[in-house]
């Protein structure tokens, strides 16, 4: 999600917007970390694997244990 900003501001006053839809469901390496690029135009989220050896079948690992941009 993301939020207006204002320079000096010190708490959220607007509604969240959603910018971005992650894998999600059924899984066992649920945690995503994002961070944006050096000049601040993209942003990068890490997924989790759903499995330890694709268990699951492949097509449960479609954009999991990647970096998605």
């Amino acid at each position: 999600v993301a939020f207006p900003y204002q320079e000096g501001a010190t708490e959220i006053t607007a509604p969240a917007e959603k910018i971005a839809d992650l894998p999600a469901g059924r899984n066992h390496h649920w945690t995503k970390d994002v961070t944006a690029s050096q000049d601040g135009k993209k942003l990068y989220a890490t997924v989790g694997s759903n499995s330890n050896v694709g268990e699951n079948g492949l097509e449960e690992e479609q954009n999991r244990a990647a970096v998605l941009e």
